[in-house]
């Protein structure tokens, strides 16, 4: 079984940010979608991909429920959420899980320009914690990095400087959930670090009793500029990773470009065992599949 863990399949583009509720989200974002990219589903079909999970950056999670039904049983769907709604965010939450059934959690915290350990992502997470669902984190490789996030091009393009002027790209530093005290009493919580947690095992000791409620995705963008310039260091970083923190919490994710990502998968040095769990069997334990 391949379970691709990652994707967000339609065109939607932030204007201005920040988007700090779902009515703003609508005023600032344009190509707001009816449907995913034509053909995509049977694409993942064709490639043996058996399920994705959804992401609904941005966009309604009605949307996001439809498209599960639209294309049932192929696709789970994951709530996109606004912490900065407060406690209308965990009702959106709940609402989505018992009514609309999803699965799941993504949390892009930079849109709100509010950093992962902000006191109105963890109301979030104590309800998913309650709701026993999985939360995504839209992880960077940024350990230490003071850069403004204004360098960021989403950000550069779209950011009120007097909001971001002063924010760093550390702002989305998973360092910020690894260590420290901020998940503490949130222990039975799932959270899927993506991007590969940005390789923060890699740079930091994680104490294991955190280490152990966290899942990596592999997605990354992969187009021909990723192969031609990026590839051999993160397959490097990629086979780190498993050897650090084991194949059993890593998850196959495309970030919707499907067939590059599976070949990049199919060139990492592992046994077979572990591609099994990687592509698939983690996953769908995770997700009760």
């Amino acid at each position: 079984m391949i379970i691709d863990m990652h994707t967000h399949p339609y065109e939607v583009s932030a204007e201005y940010l920040p988007i700090r509720t779902r009515e703003e989200a609508k005023k600032y974002t344009t190509g707001r979608p009816t449907d995913l990219w034509d053909g995509w589903v049977e694409k993942m079909i064709e490639l043996g991909i058996d399920r994705a999970v959804v992401f609904g950056a941005l966009v309604d999670n009605d949307f996001v429920a439809e498209m599960v039904r639209k294309y049932a049983p192929y696709l789970i769907g994951f709530a996109y959420l606004f912490p900065t709604e407060g406690d209308r965010a965990v009702e959106e939450l709940e609402r989505c899980v018992k009514d609309l059934g999803l699965k799941g959690v993504k949390l892009i915290t930079f849109y709100q320009a509010i950093p992962f350990d902000s006191p109105f992502v963890w109301k979030v997470l104590e309800k998913a914690q309650e709701l026993k669902v999985p939360v995504v984190f839209d992880c960077w490789d940024i350990h230490d990095d003071e850069r403004p996030i204004m360098n960021d091009p989403r950000v550069k393009r779209a950011g009120d400087p007097e909001v971001y002027k002063d924010l760093k790209f550390n702002l989305h530093d998973p360092l910020r959930l690894f260590l420290g005290d901020f998940l503490d009493g949130l222990e039975d919580l799932t959270i899927i670090a993506a991007h590969m947690g940005g390789y923060a095992p890699l740079y930091e000791e994680i104490p294991e009793k955190r280490l152990k409620q966290f899942y990596f995705d592999t997605a990354w963008w992969y187009d021909d500029a990723f192969f031609a310039k990026a590839a051999e260091s993160h397959r490097e970083k990629t086979e780190q990773m498993i050897e650090k923190v084991g194949a059993d919490k890593i998850l196959f994710g495309s970030d919707d470009l499907q067939e590059p990502a599976l070949r990049f998968m199919s060139s990492i040095q592992m046994s077979d065992e572990e591609r099994a769990k990687i592509m698939g069997e983690n996953a769908a334990r995770l997700l009760g599949l």
